[in-house]
């Protein structure tokens, strides 16, 4: 018997992950508000979906440390909301999750068996949300996901910012001594998807394959482009700073899939631009 088609919408559309999925019903604030249970009741009227995949939350670590309170309005309340609308409404959610929610401590990369334990906002936050999802919605699917790179749309992200430094003959000094899993916006939201055909639910640790440090990331993408300017190793605090809380390790692995090496990722995504 067919399938019958499904109705996905998509929260945080116009963000940096969000306007880069390729399927489904990409809203932005002014057609759903998370913030507001009426505007997410009048959406989920109009478009009827069977699932919602929750993007629309505060990123930027930096801003959740300096503003801890807009950090639990969007990324607990807001997903609150959300996830209360799916349950009353029997919608299947999708919450996109992060390396975050974990200490940074070990020596080797994060799985899905492994603890969370977050020290910064962000990720205490990401955590809440996490718990909130699985407690309302037993049947939701939480995807943790790693150093996204991809969207050739902003400047934002590391990678990005690498090839705009490089290109222009400008050096970098990147961190050596924190290590994450660079991954392939295109990679991850055809996982996604895919999980979502499968009605997969639990928690997914969705990351290119691979650990690197920001500097060997950096190092990578000058060979890959040939660039002459220089890539310097620095401790990551003097580039970061020490605001936000962050671990040494950052990079996930999952014991249920396996996507391909980042540095295949990486190169298929620099030969775009």
């Amino acid at each position: 018997m067919k399938k019958s088609r499904q109705v996905i919408l998509v929260t945080g559309g116009e963000g940096n992950l969000g306007s880069q999925i390729s399927f489904g019903q990409k809203l932005g604030k002014d057609k759903l508000d998370v913030l507001d249970p009426k505007s997410i009741s009048q959406a989920f009227d109009y478009y009827k979906p069977s699932v919602l995949i929750h993007c629309a939350v505060l990123i930027d670590m930096g801003i959740c440390e300096s503003y801890p309170e807009r950090a639990f309005e969007l990324n607990v309340i807001g997903t609150f909301n959300v996830a209360k609308a799916c349950r009353e409404k029997g919608v299947k959610m999708v919450y996109i999750s992060s390396c975050s929610v974990f200490k940074g401590d070990k020596s080797t990369p994060y799985s899905e068996s492994d603890t969370p334990e977050p020290i910064s906002v962000h990720g205490q936050t990401k955590r809440i949300g996490e718990i909130i999802t699985s407690t309302l919605n037993p049947n939701s699917l939480i995807v943790r996901t790693g150093w996204l790179f991809g969207n050739r749309h902003t400047s934002k992200g590391f990678v990005n910012y690498c090839i705009k430094r490089l290109k222009s003959h400008q050096d970098i000094e990147a961190g050596e001594d924190r290590l994450g899993s660079p991954t392939y916006i295109r990679d991850f939201v055809e996982e996604v998807k895919k999980l979502i055909d499968e009605d997969a639910s639990g928690i997914f640790h969705v990351v290119n394959t691979g650990c690197i440090s920001y500097f060997e990331l950096a190092q990578n993408i000058k060979r890959m482009k040939s660039f002459s300017a220089e890539v310097r190793p620095v401790k990551v605090v003097l580039v970061q700073g020490n605001k936000v809380k962050r671990g040494k390790m950052e990079a996930l692995t999952s014991d249920k899939i396996t996507l391909r090496p980042w540095q295949e990722a990486l190169e298929e995504y620099i030969k775009t631009l």
